[in-house]
């Protein structure tokens, strides 16, 4: 409820600033916290951005991943999907959650591409794996099935390896999302398998120039 002497619209305006700027943390009880930073909060967002954020339960850090210019804005991304999801599907993101069409250079260039002629071929293969994602570029609703977390009637790792094999590029968005939902599911869980070359495709892929 709001705070006494103070009115709905300065409680409402109050709400809406701690939604689109603050930062959540789950802690080991898990509990799940929004913190606003001085500096950090005020980072505007890019999809190609030049810094971004370590967090741990009780310390958050803003650090460089290329040379900024100076006089450049210090930039991050909002979600860390954004990094190689296509724009269409970002752009429907972050109007829903931030309330804002982004116009970061990425942003300009792919929007000049997807006028571009698309192949036949393209078509069919984006529309293969439809049934395996939501509008919003994650994987649809999954379930637990003998102890691997699965997505229509394989796991994020077979859906992965089905991708990896598949005529989509390493780099897509698709098989980014399957490989970062079966590594998520891998620590989560302390699997004794878990996969470093697996892990090491995902940061060489997301660190890509110019993800598809």
């Amino acid at each position: 409820s709001p705070v006494p002497g103070t009115s709905d619209h300065d409680w409402a305006l109050a709400v809406a600033q701690v939604r689109a700027n603050a930062f959540g943390k789950c802690a080991r009880n898990g509990c799940w916290t929004l913190s606003l930073y001085q500096c950090i909060s005020i980072c505007n967002h890019s999809c190609s951005p030049n810094a971004a954020l370590a967090m741990s339960e009780s310390t958050t850090i803003l650090y460089t991943v290329r040379t900024i210019a100076s006089g450049e804005e210090v930039c991050i991304c909002y979600d860390s999907r954004f990094l190689w999801l296509p724009r269409r599907i970002r752009q429907l993101d972050m109007r829903r959650v931030w309330q804002f069409s982004c116009t970061c250079d990425r942003c300009v260039v792919e929007e000049e591409d997807e006028h571009g002629p698309i192949g036949v071929g393209d078509m069919e293969a984006e529309s293969t794996w439809d049934s395996y994602f939501t509008q919003d570029g994650r994987l649809a609703v999954c379930h637990e099935v003998l102890g691997a977390e699965s997505c229509g009637s394989c796991s994020s790792l077979d859906l992965y390896a089905r991708l990896a094999c598949s005529d989509l590029p390493i780099d897509h968005w698709r098989t980014h999302t399957a490989r970062e939902a079966a590594l998520m599911y891998m620590l989560e869980n302390d699997s004794h398998d878990f996969d470093v070359g697996l892990l090491l495709e995902h940061v060489e892929c997301v660190h890509a120039p110019e993800p598809i």
